[in-house]
């Protein structure tokens, strides 16, 4: 998983896009009559999409039949990650970052990261860059973490916040692509809705740009 707080939280989504096409196809039919629509609209209902795809997928898997897997992890080596210091400095002052939420929640080292089941979520808060590279072999729970991840930040999502999405970051190449870019492109694939038009002022070209313009995409 990699996680920031500004841009995007990464591992795919598929599904219907039903229901999204027919809220936006709505929106558009509407625009001849009002200039009213509202990204965070649109936001909402791909959440409400993401949701049912994830909690399918964690029905699938049996993540809570008969009880939810058990998913541990501890602190990395510290040779794998940068100094504690140096992640709170630049959570603190780093140039355009936003002021922190609280540094009071923050770890004081990264032992203090360590968790099991559904505590990634409050892990993360505890991160003071709000970074996060979940490592393990395979067969480890990596791909289980991130499910149940997505799921609980959609339970506490509130209307019109930012949506979490999990992608597989595999065809990306930071070489050749922008992130956001390579995002857009992907989950326009998988929901044909997301590349339509937008009006202008929106912040994008389509739907998708635009929801990622407003940092509606988590």
């Amino acid at each position: 998983l990699v996680w920031h707080r500004r841009r995007v939280a990464a591992l795919v989504g598929g599904g219907s896009v039903a229901t999204l096409y027919v809220a936006w196809a709505t929106y558009r039919d509407d625009q001849a009559r009002s200039e009213t629509l509202r990204l965070s609209e649109i936001a909402d209902q791909l959440a409400s999409e993401l949701g049912k795809q994830w909690n399918a997928e964690a029905t699938a898997r049996r993540l809570n039949d008969p009880y939810p897997l058990p998913v541990h992890w501890v602190a990395a080596d510290a040779a794998l990650a940068d100094d504690w210091s140096k992640l709170r400095n630049l959570a603190s002052s780093g140039a355009g970052w936003p002021p922190p939420a609280s540094r009071a929640s923050w770890a004081h080292s990264p032992a203090g990261l360590a968790g099991s089941g559904n505590e990634l979520l409050d892990v993360l808060v505890k991160v003071p860059t709000g970074r996060l590279v979940v490592l393990g072999g395979p067969g480890a729970g990596k791909t289980v973490l991130m499910i149940r991840l997505v799921l609980d930040l959609l339970a506490r999502r509130r209307p019109g916040g930012p949506v979490p999405v999990l992608v597989n970051l595999a065809s990306w190449n930071p070489a050749e692509q922008d992130l956001n870019a390579w995002l857009a492109a992907q989950m326009s694939a998988e929901r044909p809705a997301l590349a339509f038009a937008v009006p202008s002022g929106m912040g994008g070209r389509t739907v998708i740009e635009a929801l990622l313009a407003d940092r509606l995409i988590l």
